[in-house]
């Protein structure tokens, strides 16, 4: 009897090992997740505005909403048959990280500095943000004119060294 003890501690020690293993890696994985995608569940309104362009786009030919001349009034083509409340539901909020066209020169030269390029690929990165993203980039004002003309009405920005954070809040019923 005392022959078969250690087989069985050392199969218990194998599965406690391996389980503090999964563990400690599932573990890891949530933490990461929770980094990485901090406002969780709710972006899946990404997913569902996608699919609302999708379904428009196949009962209008393949063609995307066209409204005038802003993407807003392009996008409220989609309310209320392709798209509902539960896109942004009340009380719900949309983040969007995008480039500050204002950024400066030298806030350019320093983000470029922290992804520690080669000489030829951090010039050549800074000319790509200077001559191609920045003209393209909205401003603040452009989102405050954005959030004015959606159910969200205003937004609050953060300037976070060379993009904008910006967080639109539906209110209202």
């Amino acid at each position: 009897m005392n022959a078969t003890m250690p087989k069985i501690t050392k199969h218990w020690r194998i599965i406690l090992v391996l389980s503090t293993i999964v563990a400690t890696m599932g573990g890891g994985w949530w933490a990461y997740h929770c980094w990485r995608y901090p406002y969780g569940w709710s972006h899946s309104c990404d997913k569902q505005l996608m699919f609302a362009l999708l379904q428009y786009a196949e009962e209008h030919g393949g063609a995307y909403p066209a409204g005038d001349a802003t993407p807003e009034a392009s996008l409220s083509l989609l309310y209320p048959k392709y798209a509902n409340e539960w896109v942004l539901k009340p009380g719900g909020r949309a983040v969007i990280h995008d480039l500050d066209r204002m950024a400066s020169p030298e806030a350019i030269k320093a983000a470029v500095r922290e992804m520690h390029l080669g000489w030829f690929n951090a010039m050549l990165t800074r000319w790509i943000f200077k001559y191609g993203l920045l003209k393209r980039a909205y401003s603040q004002e452009d989102f405050r004119r954005m959030a004015a003309e959606s159910t969200a009405g205003t937004c609050e920005i953060t300037v976070e060294n060379i993009s904008l954070m910006v967080t639109f809040r539906r209110v209202g019923a």
